[in-house]
């Protein structure tokens, strides 16, 4: 009876190990492939980090003049858990581009909101979050809403509806 508690400890010495060795490298992979991300999104504009009071954002710059915004956001509300991306606005505050950075979604078939694997998530390009047009969209899925989801992964697609919607709501002027 003992060998097999002895064995069982053993294991969980050696997994903490070696989590805490791996924890360094997966974060900074984590980080490369964000700032790959955004990199591609501004497509050879330069990009201005911006700490404000309350939240930190991107300004994307053509050469000197404010080509639009760029907001990191997160829901806790995917089916598996936290998801992270970039939000991508132009001056008027029309959506250009969302990119997932991070998520733990169902491969296969919730993973859809990653661009890499369907064009679903181009779906918010020309939502609107500044004026008239902010209060005619609809942020929530067809057919009460003005956003397409995905066969089998509601949660998921909602999440990121909301997700994006609340991110607006936080940046907004």
């Amino acid at each position: 009876m003992a060998k097999p508690i002895m064995l069982a400890l053993i294991c969980a010495v050696l997994l903490a190990t070696s989590y805490q060795f791996t924890k360094p490298t997966i974060a900074a992979n984590r980080q490369d492939y964000s700032e790959r991300i955004l990199r591609d999104m501004v497509d050879g504009l330069s990009i201005r980090s911006v700490e404000s009071k309350t939240l930190p954002y991107y300004e994307v710059l053509d050469d000197t003049k404010i080509a639009g915004y760029i907001f990191p956001g997160s829901t806790m509300n995917g089916y598996n858990g936290a998801i992270d991306f970039l939000v991508a606005v132009n001056p008027s505050g029309a959506v250009t581009q969302v990119r997932v950075t991070g998520h733990q979604e169902t491969p296969g078939l919730a993973d859809k909101i990653d661009r890499e694997i369907s064009p679903w998530i181009d779906g918010f390009i020309g939502a609107d979050f500044i004026g008239v047009e902010r209060e005619q969209q609809n942020w929530d899925l067809a057919p009460d809403g003005d956003f397409d989801g995905i066969t089998g992964a509601t949660i998921t697609a909602r999440a990121m509806v909301l997700g994006i919607k609340d991110t607006l709501n936080e940046y907004q002027p």
